[in-house]
């Protein structure tokens, strides 16, 4: 699973990928095509949301390598001491967002994770996005991106 701790250690953000029942992949489709099954878990303080195994939750083969790049690019830009723009990422089947956004300052990035209410809940609850702001490094957003990395290489390489 790739972890993101923020800096101040409260919060853990979880994502995973993984072969299970849910797994759609060819080689010979487009990366839009292929679904690959997801866990999602989200912990601050006392709440925790959480997209299980069990729950059958895909993101495109298309979406997770964007946001793989996005994470590759800010990274490269902080490191090179650059401004990074704002890059946003959102689930085709609405289950949470990710923005990432400078904080002008050395090494640390700003994420928003916003959890579609409606989506979470099965439709108990609609209408609105609950989110959260926090500070991560660099260092640790790379090992994210490289977690995953390596876990989306051993489904689709096997």
């Amino acid at each position: 699973m790739a972890n993101l701790i923020n800096e101040e250690k409260n919060i853990l953000f979880s994502l995973s990928v993984m072969k299970n029942e849910y797994l759609d992949f060819a080689y010979e489709r487009e990366d839009f095509e292929n679904w690959i099954p997801f866990t999602f878990s989200f912990d601050v303080e006392n709440e925790s949301f959480c997209y299980s195994e069990e729950r059958g939750s895909t993101l495109t083969l298309y979406e997770i390598r964007n946001l793989l790049s996005s994470i590759e690019d800010i990274v490269n830009e902080k490191v090179a001491n650059s401004e990074i723009e704002r890059s946003e990422f959102s689930s085709s089947e609405c289950y949470f967002d990710l923005i990432f956004y400078d904080t002008y300052e050395p090494n640390l990035v700003y994420i928003e994770v916003w959890i579609n209410i409606g989506s979470y809940s099965d439709g108990d609850s609609y209408g609105y996005d609950k989110g959260f702001r926090f500070v991560v490094s660099v260092d640790r957003l790379k090992s994210f991106k490289n977690e995953l990395t390596q876990q989306l290489n051993l489904l689709v390489n096997n």
